[in-house]
């Protein structure tokens, strides 16, 4: 049996994650024209700053012992909404709200008083916990950015 990973294990592999797609956005590669099935580089950049900021909503609430955070749609559609509220803003102006998230996810994050305490509910009715919710987003952040890499060359 595996120890669960810490919180400050899981905000390092989070961070890590972040800092490798900065890296990314930051470099040639971003304004090549890629795309992944429907979405390309600048459409995931927008989707990390929702998800980002609705888990933080969710993680913030939680602690406050406010309601859990209800995922409105599917992946497709929250994502789609995502990229039309972001639809005028360039990559420099997303990346510089996605530190912004960043910064507030960590704080919140760390602020929280239990991994294991349930800050969301997906559509299908499955709760999600801050730890779930951190692997996700860290494993969530690594997959779109190999995606984007290997389309990119």
């Amino acid at each position: 049996m595996t120890t669960p990973k810490t919180k400050d294990q899981l905000i390092a592999g989070l961070q890590t994650s972040f800092e490798r797609v900065l890296a990314y956005y930051e470099g040639p590669r971003a304004a090549s024209p890629v795309k992944v099935d429907q979405w390309d580089a600048r459409d995931t950049l927008a989707h990390f700053i929702f998800w980002h900021d609705s888990s933080t909503w969710a993680i913030v609430s939680a602690t406050i012992g406010g309601p859990i955070w209800r995922n409105p749609g599917n992946a497709d559609e929250t994502n789609a909404a995502a990229v039309l509220s972001h639809e005028e803003e360039s990559i420099p102006e997303l990346l510089q709200q996605l530190r912004w998230s960043q910064a507030r996810f960590v704080r919140a994050t760390r602020n929280a008083p239990d991994l294991e305490a349930i800050i969301a509910q997906r559509p299908t009715g499955e709760s999600v916990t801050v730890r779930a919710r951190l692997e996700l987003l860290t494993n969530h952040w690594s997959s779109h950015l190999q995606a984007l890499e290997a389309a990119s060359g």
